[in-house]
């Protein structure tokens, strides 16, 4: 009997590994491709957030009047809705028989938004940004915050917006302390 030494793979085990590969590294693609594409409609709606920050804020520092209405804003504020994919730019404007302008003083808005692509704000307590008139600058309280801070979230992917004492707006990946890492 004629006993040979087989050495090397046939070309049947080849193609099965090939294929086996290519099968694995398809499906590895896919995931990845929807994990960035995440994390793309994330980082831009924080860019977005922040536009409309910087809208609320530049409207203040130029005493954006609106000509159409008569009426003349005092501030400028930016809400965000916990749990939601709404916010907005308002302003407040100065009334007369008010007295001036106030917090209490009348209140419209200016612009509305919608995150897109199932983005939202996270579950945090929102406190309005409010800019006043004319130096742009974000008002605070002895008992509230120095800074903003407004997260958006799909899926665990998480991006920070601060809006800084000093006037600084910017937008940051992940879940941070805007105090500690962005404002200082």
């Amino acid at each position: 009997m004629n006993i040979k030494n087989k050495k090397g793979v046939t070309l049947l085990e080849l193609m099965t590994v090939i294929a086996i590969v290519g099968i694995m590294t398809g499906v590895s693609l896919i995931f990845l491709s929807r994990e960035n594409r995440e994390k793309k409609e994330v980082e831009m709606a924080a860019q977005e957030v922040a536009a409309a920050l910087r809208e609320a804020q530049n409207a203040a520092l130029t005493g954006k009047a609106m000509e159409a209405s008569g009426e003349y804003p005092c501030r400028f504020v930016f809400q965000a809705t916990a749990n939601s994919s709404n916010y907005s730019v308002s302003y407040h404007y100065y009334e007369e028989e008010a007295g001036g302008c106030s917090n209490t003083s009348s209140m419209k808005t200016y612009a509305s938004y919608t995150l897109k692509n199932g983005v939202k704000f996270d579950n945090s307590n929102y406190l309005p940004a409010t800019f006043s008139i004319p130096w742009g600058t974000l008002e605070t309280t002895a008992t509230d915050p120095q800074n903003r801070r407004y997260v958006v979230v799909k899926n665990n992917t998480y991006y920070t917006i601060c809006a800084c004492k000093s006037g600084k707006i910017k937008e940051e990946k992940g879940r941070i302390d805007c105090a500690i890492s962005i404002c200082n």
